[in-house]
């Protein structure tokens, strides 16, 4: 079966300063602010652990792609959970799988910046050479999307339904 490895790189700054760097750090930990600010986040639903904490797992519900296909299901297992500095998050999906880093830092003007990375590997179909280039492409760009929502909402105090 073929395989194949992507990269994406997002970051964004919050416009909050370097003493709510945790709440913002819980924010991302938080799978809710997803469903929340992405609109092809259909649902998130803890399936092991305890939530928000190094070995929680999530069921995380994607719309997908293709017309009339049903939702894509992934894993989400929290394998680092350092707050308010570091969150590692595997992701498993039947394609495709792999870490995505968030990292917290301080800017220069004292903002706080989040920094997400995701290697992720790809396999069957998703691995061909035009499809996974396109996959890269696409997730590069939605993660970016994703990422400065999540600032709009974090900046405007907006939390998701308990």
């Amino acid at each position: 079966m073929a395989k194949k490895s992507i990269r994406a790189s997002v970051q964004t700054t919050i416009k909050k300063r370097a003493e709510d760097r945790h709440e913002v750090f819980m924010a991302f930990a938080n799978p809710q602010y997803s469903v929340m600010v992405d609109p092809s986040t259909i649902s998130a639903t803890l399936i092991g652990g305890e939530p928000m904490s190094k070995g929680a797992k999530y069921e995380i519900q994607v719309k997908n792609p293709l017309p009339g296909a049903g939702p894509i299901k992934e894993t989400q297992e929290y394998t680092a959970f350092d707050p308010p500095y570091h969150l590692t998050i595997d992701i498993q999906q039947d394609s495709m799988s792999g870490p995505e880093d968030e990292t917290f830092g301080i800017d220069a003007d004292g903002w706080i910046t989040v920094h997400w990375i995701a290697n992720y590997e790809l396999s069957g179909a998703m691995a061909l050479p035009g499809v996974s280039s396109l996959i890269e492409k696409t997730v590069q760009k939605k993660s970016q999307v994703w990422i400065d929502n999540m600032a709009k909402a974090i900046e405007a105090g907006r939390k998701p339904p308990e």
